[in-house]
Protein backbone atom coordinates (compact mmCIF):
# COMPACT_ATOMS: atom_id res chain seq x y z
CA UNK A 1 0.00 0.00 0.00
CA UNK A 2 2.81 2.38 0.90
CA UNK A 3 4.55 1.80 -2.46
CA UNK A 4 1.26 2.33 -4.30
CA UNK A 5 0.68 5.67 -2.55
CA UNK A 6 4.25 6.80 -3.28
CA UNK A 7 3.85 5.83 -6.95
CA UNK A 8 0.47 7.59 -7.13
CA UNK A 9 1.76 10.83 -5.55
CA UNK A 10 4.92 10.76 -7.67
CA UNK A 11 2.89 10.34 -10.86
CA UNK A 12 0.51 13.14 -9.82
CA UNK A 13 3.45 15.46 -9.06
CA UNK A 14 5.02 14.77 -12.46
CA UNK A 15 1.71 15.36 -14.28
CA UNK A 16 0.97 18.56 -12.33
CA UNK A 17 4.47 19.96 -12.81
CA UNK A 18 4.36 19.13 -16.53
CA UNK A 19 1.00 20.84 -17.00
CA UNK A 20 2.17 23.95 -15.08
CA UNK A 21 5.44 24.21 -17.01
CA UNK A 22 3.69 23.59 -20.34
CA UNK A 23 2.26 27.11 -20.15
CA UNK A 24 5.47 28.88 -19.05
CA UNK A 25 7.65 30.88 -21.41
CA UNK A 26 10.85 32.87 -21.28
CA UNK A 27 12.11 35.55 -23.59
CA UNK A 28 14.43 38.40 -24.24
CA UNK A 29 14.64 41.49 -26.42
CA UNK A 30 16.99 44.25 -27.44
CA UNK A 31 15.80 47.68 -28.38
CA UNK A 32 16.08 51.42 -28.28
CA UNK A 33 14.94 53.35 -25.18
CA UNK A 34 13.87 56.93 -25.93
CA UNK A 35 13.54 59.36 -23.00
CA UNK A 36 10.91 62.02 -23.91
CA UNK A 37 12.39 62.32 -27.42
CA UNK A 38 15.54 63.86 -25.89
CA UNK A 39 17.90 61.04 -24.90
CA UNK A 40 18.26 57.51 -26.29
CA UNK A 41 20.23 54.36 -25.54
CA UNK A 42 20.01 50.62 -26.12
CA UNK A 43 17.72 48.53 -23.93
CA UNK A 44 17.76 44.90 -22.82
CA UNK A 45 14.65 43.03 -21.63
CA UNK A 46 14.30 39.63 -19.96
CA UNK A 47 10.84 38.07 -19.57
CA UNK A 48 9.17 35.12 -17.89
CA UNK A 49 5.48 34.55 -18.45
CA UNK A 50 2.59 32.19 -17.94
CA UNK A 51 -0.19 31.63 -20.51
CA UNK A 52 -3.45 31.73 -18.54
CA UNK A 53 -5.41 30.97 -21.72
CA UNK A 54 -4.92 31.13 -25.49
CA UNK A 55 -5.54 34.89 -25.33
CA UNK A 56 -4.22 36.07 -21.91
CA UNK A 57 -0.86 35.75 -20.14
CA UNK A 58 0.75 37.11 -16.98
CA UNK A 59 4.27 38.38 -17.56
CA UNK A 60 7.16 39.44 -15.31
CA UNK A 61 9.99 41.39 -16.89
CA UNK A 62 13.26 43.13 -16.13
CA UNK A 63 14.33 45.98 -18.40
CA UNK A 64 17.66 47.77 -18.45
CA UNK A 65 16.87 50.94 -20.40
CA UNK A 66 20.51 51.88 -20.72
CA UNK A 67 22.43 55.01 -19.86
CA UNK A 68 21.28 58.09 -21.74
CA UNK A 69 23.29 61.34 -21.67
CA UNK A 70 22.22 64.76 -22.86
CA UNK A 71 22.37 68.50 -22.17
CA UNK A 72 20.88 70.13 -19.07
CA UNK A 73 20.62 73.69 -20.47
CA UNK A 74 19.19 75.40 -17.38
CA UNK A 75 22.37 74.66 -15.42
CA UNK A 76 24.78 74.59 -18.41
CA UNK A 77 25.47 70.95 -17.52
CA UNK A 78 24.99 67.40 -18.80
CA UNK A 79 22.61 64.82 -17.37
CA UNK A 80 23.03 61.05 -17.44
CA UNK A 81 20.10 58.77 -16.60
CA UNK A 82 20.66 55.04 -15.89
CA UNK A 83 17.25 53.39 -15.78
CA UNK A 84 16.09 49.88 -14.86
CA UNK A 85 12.66 48.52 -14.07
CA UNK A 86 10.84 45.36 -13.00
CA UNK A 87 7.29 45.01 -14.35
CA UNK A 88 4.25 42.79 -13.94
CA UNK A 89 1.80 42.91 -16.85
CA UNK A 90 -1.31 41.28 -18.22
CA UNK A 91 -0.73 40.43 -21.89
CA UNK A 92 -3.59 40.10 -24.37
CA UNK A 93 -3.04 38.24 -27.65
CA UNK A 94 -5.32 38.36 -30.69
CA UNK A 95 -4.45 35.80 -33.40
CA UNK A 96 -4.78 37.18 -36.93
CA UNK A 97 -3.57 34.02 -38.69
CA UNK A 98 -2.13 30.72 -37.43
CA UNK A 99 1.34 32.28 -37.37
CA UNK A 100 0.71 35.98 -36.68
CA UNK A 101 -0.82 37.70 -33.63
CA UNK A 102 -1.13 41.23 -32.31
CA UNK A 103 -0.40 41.75 -28.62
CA UNK A 104 -1.16 44.44 -26.06
CA UNK A 105 -0.23 44.66 -22.40
CA UNK A 106 -0.81 46.80 -19.34
CA UNK A 107 0.76 46.60 -15.91
CA UNK A 108 2.77 48.20 -13.15
CA UNK A 109 6.52 48.64 -12.98
CA UNK A 110 8.90 49.42 -10.15
CA UNK A 111 11.65 51.62 -11.55
CA UNK A 112 14.94 53.12 -10.47
CA UNK A 113 16.78 55.94 -12.21
CA UNK A 114 20.31 56.96 -11.23
CA UNK A 115 20.66 60.59 -12.32
CA UNK A 116 24.15 62.09 -12.59
CA UNK A 117 25.04 65.75 -13.22
CA UNK A 118 28.23 67.70 -12.55
CA UNK A 119 26.16 70.25 -10.64
CA UNK A 120 24.37 67.82 -8.30
CA UNK A 121 26.38 64.54 -8.38
CA UNK A 122 24.49 61.22 -8.50
CA UNK A 123 21.02 60.74 -7.06
CA UNK A 124 18.82 57.65 -7.14
CA UNK A 125 15.12 58.14 -7.73
CA UNK A 126 12.60 55.28 -7.68
CA UNK A 127 8.87 54.66 -7.79
CA UNK A 128 6.00 52.61 -9.12
CA UNK A 129 4.08 53.63 -12.23
CA UNK A 130 1.99 52.40 -15.14
CA UNK A 131 3.43 50.62 -18.16
CA UNK A 132 1.66 49.61 -21.37
CA UNK A 133 2.53 48.51 -24.85
CA UNK A 134 1.54 46.98 -28.18
CA UNK A 135 3.27 44.76 -30.66
CA UNK A 136 3.15 41.76 -32.92
CA UNK A 137 4.21 38.15 -32.56
CA UNK A 138 5.23 35.80 -35.35
CA UNK A 139 5.06 32.10 -34.40
CA UNK A 140 8.10 30.49 -36.03
CA UNK A 141 7.34 27.04 -34.54
CA UNK A 142 4.97 25.80 -31.83
CA UNK A 143 7.55 26.74 -29.20
CA UNK A 144 9.41 29.75 -30.61
CA UNK A 145 8.10 33.20 -31.55
CA UNK A 146 9.66 36.45 -32.76
CA UNK A 147 8.28 39.71 -31.37
CA UNK A 148 8.35 43.38 -32.32
CA UNK A 149 7.09 45.62 -29.54
CA UNK A 150 6.63 49.21 -28.37
CA UNK A 151 6.44 49.69 -24.58
CA UNK A 152 5.95 52.92 -22.60
CA UNK A 153 7.25 53.30 -19.05
CA UNK A 154 6.23 56.29 -16.94
CA UNK A 155 8.79 57.60 -14.41
CA UNK A 156 9.12 60.81 -12.41
CA UNK A 157 12.30 62.87 -12.20
CA UNK A 158 12.58 65.96 -10.04
CA UNK A 159 8.80 66.21 -9.71
CA UNK A 160 8.17 66.00 -13.44
CA UNK A 161 6.59 63.12 -15.32
CA UNK A 162 8.91 61.52 -17.86
CA UNK A 163 8.15 58.81 -20.38
CA UNK A 164 10.48 56.16 -21.73
CA UNK A 165 9.46 54.57 -25.04
CA UNK A 166 11.17 51.25 -25.69
CA UNK A 167 10.98 49.81 -29.23
CA UNK A 168 12.41 46.29 -29.30
CA UNK A 169 12.73 43.03 -31.18
CA UNK A 170 12.93 39.76 -29.31
CA UNK A 171 12.23 36.09 -28.99
CA UNK A 172 9.84 34.03 -26.87
CA UNK A 173 10.48 30.35 -26.08
CA UNK A 174 7.79 28.11 -24.60
CA UNK A 175 9.01 25.76 -21.88
CA UNK A 176 7.63 22.25 -22.35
Amino acid sequence: MKKTLIALFSSAAILISHSVFADLYIGGAIGDADYNDDLTDNSLSLVIGYDVSDFVAIEFSYVDAGSATGPLPLFDDEITANTSTVATSVVFEKPITDQFSVIANVGLHVWEVDVTTNFNGTNSVNGTDLTYGVGSEFHITDGISALVKWQRYAVELYGESEEIDDVSVGVRININ
